[in-house]
Formats: C-alpha cells, structure tokens, sequence
C-alpha cells in the first residue's frame, strides 16, 4: 500500500478514512443519532429532559396554598372559606355564639317567644360579628344583611299575634333613623365610621326601636362612651395615636347589650 493512499494505516488503525474502526469495530456514530455535547457530561441525568417525559418543574408558591408541596387548586381542609365562611370564625366562635345566644333567651324571659327569637339570633350574631370586625376591621353585609331580615321576620310576627302593629313600625322606622344618623356622622369625619358601621346601625335600631326611643338614643351613647374610654387607654399606653383606627362594631354591639337591659329592667333614666 502506497504512503499516498488515503486509508493509510498506522500500526493497523486508519488514520483518514470517513469508515475508520478500532480493532474491527466501526467507530462512527450512526447517522441517526445526535452527538452530545461535550457540557452536558457535566448535568446530571435526572434533569436531562427525555423525549416523550414530561419534564418536572418544581412551581413556585402561590399564596393561598402550601408551599411545602406542589401547587395545587384544592384547598386546605380547615380552610374555612371553602365553607363562604369569613376570616377568623372557627368551631370556638360558633360555640360561644352558641352560649350568648341562649343567655339572651334567659334574659328576654317574659317576653314573646318571636322577640325571644329574634335577639337569640342577635346574640349569636353579635359575637361572629365581633370576632370579625376586630380581626378584619370588617361587617360583611352576607352577615348584616340576614340579621335584619331575621330581625324583621321574627319582630312582624310578634307584632301580628300580640296586636302591635305600632311598635313594629317605630321599630321599622328606629333602624332607618338609626342608619341615618351614623351615615351623617361617617361623613362629618371621614374614614371614622364605614358603611358596615352603617349597617350595623340600622340592624340595632331595628331592635332597639322595639322596646322604645329611650333605648334607642341609650345604644349609641353607651357605644360612643365605652369606645371612646378604650380609645384613651390605648392612646395613655402608647398602643395607639390620635389617627389610629380599632373596630367600631363591638361596641355598638355592646351598647345595644345595655340599652336592650336597661329597658327590660325599666332603668332608662328618660
């Protein structure tokens, strides 16, 4: 073999030809396979992607969900707005809702079993209420809005059957009253009172209109008063400045409590 021939050997290996072997074995790639690159020695083969996988990505956590596993639309099993529950009301709540609402039941003794009813359902409704606007500075209308229907219900029945239909309508009339006179105080001074406040205004006079104007004037005036003394204990602590904002409804909640006792009790002082 002449030293010009392209498939010279040297020491038995071909040295230029396109169909070289090494010890009778053909050494070049099939043509249907792609070489890899000489980097891709360095990364590890559980994150190489293989055609026909789907490729597993760790998704970034998404608020809401569990960041310890992979992202998913189910939620938690004590997540309790799967149930359209607002933020904060658990089983606890419920139970003490439960206790202030027969409390309510033992102190409106004597009365007719529809107003008995009716501020049974307050009570409860008082305490959900409470737990949430002091968590979220919020009265959720889905809330508000029931109590005066339930209010209205239970309040037109005792009307009906004990003859007062009177005392219905100045309840009727309290709860518009009542509304409008915290609406005209949200707007004197803004961002003091909110729309729930509002509401939560006209769903008290509702009930206090029942047992009369004096416990309707009485409700607000104790709400003001105790808010305003745990106001100026957070401010002489230091736990609040003169701009800072605390939830309102408690002690609305809380001024209706009085007014409704103070009137069962006949010790309005007008």
């Amino acid at each position: 073999m002449s030293e010009d021939d392209p498939a010279a050997t040297a020491g038995g290996r071909a040295t230029g030809s396109p169909a070289a072997t090494s010890g009778g074995r053909d050494t070049t790639p099939p043509a249907d396979v792609t070489p890899v690159p000489r980097d891709a020695a360095t990364v590890p083969a559980d994150v190489i992607p293989v055609p026909g996988d789907v490729a597993q990505v760790d998704a970034a956590p998404v608020p809401g969900q569990v960041a310890s596993g992979p992202a998913s639309t189910s939620l938690p099993e004590d997540d309790d707005s799967r149930a359209g529950l607002p933020p904060g009301v658990r089983g606890p709540t419920f139970m003490v809702a439960g206790v202030v609402g027969a409390g309510a039941v033992a102190g409106l003794a004597g009365q007719h079993w529809a107003v008995v009813a009716g501020g049974a359902g307050l009570a409860a409704l008082a305490v959900v209420l409470t737990v949430i606007d002091v968590r979220t500075h919020r009265l959720p209308d889905r809330l508000v809005g029931p109590g005066v229907c339930w209010l209205l219900l239970t309040l037109t029945l005792a009307a009906a059957v004990t003859g007062q239909p009177g005392t219905l309508g100045r309840a009727v009339l309290a709860g518009l009253a009542s509304a409008t006179g915290y609406l005209l105080l949200g707007l004197a001074r803004a961002g003091g009172l909110g729309l729930g406040d509002v509401k939560l205004g006209g769903l008290l006079g509702l009930w206090l209109g029942w047992f009369g104007w004096s416990a309707v004037l009485a409700g607000p005036v104790v709400a003001f008063v105790l808010g305003g003394i745990f106001a100026s204990g957070l401010l002489l602590v230091g736990r609040a400045g003169r701009k800072s904002a605390f939830a309102f409804g408690p002690w609305m909640l809380l001024g209706a409590a009085a007014a409704t006792a103070g009137a069962l009790a006949d010790a309005l002082p007008y």
